[in-house]
């Protein structure tokens, strides 16, 4: 019996809509010690309490305890948020701290290359090009531009990512080891030497979910930037401006926000709450050639006046005037005379 076509999809489809209780099987951690672990963190950092309940109009409703997000973390987030074309970080830097195997490093850090069969379909080049220039318009440029940045950053994320995988799965080893070493006895210098592997390890474990801070961030100004250029191109106006409505900072919620509210009023003087258009240029479409030959036809007519013999250099009345002028028609000649002639 032949394969459904459509079987394939169909599991795809319901393999990505899993049930919350699935999701809560696959978790490495038991999600009913959420709530405590954030009031032992929050109590930990001297962190204010939360209220527990809201009164509502009937019922009171528990609130959730959340983890807290700190002024200096929420600072380094508005920070990448401020500049929306920052480029990819240093790979240097990167290497040194996390350092991976070369065939992870280069899936990670270089974006896909597009398909030949798919870079051909761009009319603009005669072969396939794997770049930029391939694309027709300007804000697709960006775009892609944007995109690839957005997978390198992504795939720069995953350095510090990967790597708190193996430390804080070394970190939960080294913890179990040192507590099976203090109850049987060992002596206390050898505790403190392993408390200072803990410590280290713990400096890099907050370095990196610095590091993830930053890039997530990042990664959604360039996020934000690419859907910009996608609104912004049936926006008829010049590339420059479009490309400076790209860069505006970005501050949540809305794309552009209260800097594009800005902008409108400062260039119509508060008269209007919509973005200037440039006057379209409409392009008239290739002449076929029997478009010509009716063009030109059309042309002579125009030219047509009545009663004018510079109408037509081959008019239909050359070579007949003397008929309509009464003149006679030569008889034809007669054998005899052709005869004779000879």
């Amino acid at each position: 019996m032949p394969a459904d076509p459509h079987s394939n999809q169909i599991e795809v489809i319901n393999s990505d809509s899993s049930s919350s209780d699935e999701e809560e099987e696959n978790s490495f951690f038991d999600m009913k010690f959420v709530p405590d672990l954030i009031k032992a963190v929050r109590h930990t950092l001297v962190l204010e309490e939360q209220d527990q309940t809201d009164t509502g109009v009937f019922f009171a409703r528990k609130k959730k305890h959340v983890f807290p997000v700190h002024k200096e973390v929420q600072d380094v987030i508005s920070a990448e948020w401020q500049r929306m074309s920052r480029k990819v970080p240093v790979e240097a830097k990167m290497e040194k701290l996390y350092p991976f195997p070369p065939e992870s490093q280069e899936i990670w850090s270089n974006p896909p290359t597009v398909d030949a069969p798919v870079a051909r379909l761009s009319r603009k080049t005669a072969l396939p090009i794997d770049d930029v220039s391939a694309l027709k318009q300007p804000m697709e440029r960006r775009m892609e531009t944007e995109l690839k940045k957005l997978y390198m950053m992504t795939g720069a994320m995953l350095r510090p990512a990967v790597s708190l995988v193996s430390v804080i799965k070394a970190l939960s080893m080294w913890i179990e080891d040192l507590v099976q070493r203090t109850r049987e006895g060992e002596p206390r210098e050898k505790i403190l030497a392993a408390l200072e592997d803990l410590r280290l390890a713990t400096s890099f474990c907050l370095g990196a979910a610095g590091d993830l801070t930053r890039l997530s961030a990042r990664s959604m100004a360039s996020s934000v930037v690419a859907r910009r250029a996608l609104w912004l191109k049936y926006w008829f106006a010049d590339t420059a401006s479009k490309n400076a409505l790209c860069r505006l900072p970005f501050e949540g919620k809305m794309l552009f926000g209260k800097a594009l509210e800005d902008i409108i009023s400062k260039s119509s003087g508060g008269k209007s709450t919509f973005l200037p258009q440039a006057p379209r240029r409409f392009k008239d479409p290739p002449k076929r050639q029997s478009d010509r030959y009716f063009s030109k036809k059309k042309d002579d007519f125009k030219a047509y006046r009545p009663g004018r013999e510079t109408f037509r250099s081959s008019s239909w009345k050359t070579g007949q005037s003397g008929f309509f002028r009464g003149g006679k028609a030569k008889a034809p000649r007669s054998p005899k005379s052709q005869q004779k002639s000879q």
